[in-house]
């Protein structure tokens, strides 16, 4: 995302709800120091501002993928019901094999927050009951591949449904609670929420 010509990250905004933490990667090591992120919480959603900026890509994996397995993002647009989708959170890793999105304009508590708020989003499910998204997830980008494997954006995972939970596969990072079907914030919702545009290659 940039707002002002400068590259920000995306995530959800319950990762860092006060906006004012450190933020690191899976590493431990920094990717933005305490007081240079912004949060909008009926959108459950947090601008990160890295050091060194952002490059328009984003990794396909969890969250110790290689670093060879980032993809460049090449557009977003909004979710349509039925349409095949990838999930790429950093404890569960890639989901793309059953994935679709489900109900668009939906209204759901905006993530694993202490005050009550709703978000309006849509469903992203595994239509064969396998794992879409687990905790540790959150913020994770939702895309479709293109014919030249570059990808389009279509939002973030915000929080996955407790009525749905599913066993989680092998190779996850933590403890995750997996789910089958999740909610989500749209890419063009946030953008338009945010005032920003997407960073593209």
């Amino acid at each position: 995302m940039k707002p002002d010509g400068t590259g920000r990250i995306l995530t959800s905004g319950h990762c860092n709800w006060g906006a004012g933490s450190r933020v690191n990667d899976g590493a431990g090591d920094m990717i933005a120091p305490a007081g240079t992120s912004q949060i909008k919480k009926n959108f459950d959603s947090l601008l990160i501002d890295p050091n060194g900026g952002t490059i328009g890509e984003v990794f396909r994996g969890p969250q110790d993928a290689p670093g060879t397995n980032e993809a460049v993002v090449s557009g977003s647009a909004a979710p349509a019901q039925g349409t095949s989708v990838c999930v790429s959170g950093a404890a569960t890793g890639e989901h793309c094999a059953n994935v679709e999105i489900g109900n668009t304009g939906v209204e759901f508590d905006c993530g694993a927050i202490a005050d009550t708020r709703r978000c309006t989003g849509f469903v992203v499910k595994n239509t064969n009951g396998g794992v879409a998204s687990g905790t540790g997830d959150s913020g994770a980008p939702i895309y479709i591949v293109k014919a030249d494997n570059s990808l389009g954006a279509r939002g973030i995972v915000t929080e996955g449904n407790s009525n749905f939970i599913v066993t989680c596969n092998a190779n996850v990072w933590g403890n995750p609670v997996c789910t089958s079907r999740f909610w989500a914030v749209s890419t063009e919702t946030l953008k338009n929420q945010w005032g920003v545009v997407m960073d593209v290659e």
